[in-house]
């Protein structure tokens, strides 16, 4: 995660110059990231280890449905809209 806010940083000073005032602006911003980190590690641990359980759940739902036959042929056999199409009513208040 700190490797984004850094990069903010280095390409500040690459393109800007160390002493540029954008650049002490990215300084301030890694120091306040990096004090936010160390006092919320637990945090942002239980967010990484819920976004990773998501991930591998939203891969094996991908990976059931690809196997599944039935699904497969639902897709490819059913019409395309189950959707009822209802004019609009030119004369009708919304």
């Amino acid at each position: 995660m700190l490797a984004d806010v850094n990069l903010l940083h280095t390409n500040s000073v690459q393109y800007n110059g160390e002493p540029h005032s954008i650049t002490a602006i990215a300084s301030k911003i890694v120091q306040t990231c990096k004090e936010q980190f160390d006092e919320h590690t637990e945090q942002f641990d239980a967010l990484e280890r819920n976004l990773e359980q998501q991930a591998l759940a939203i891969a094996k739902t991908t990976e059931q449905l690809s196997n599944d036959d039935d699904w497969q042929q639902i897709m490819t056999t059913e019409p395309t809209s189950h959707f009822a199409f209802h004019p609009i009513d030119e004369g009708m208040k919304y």
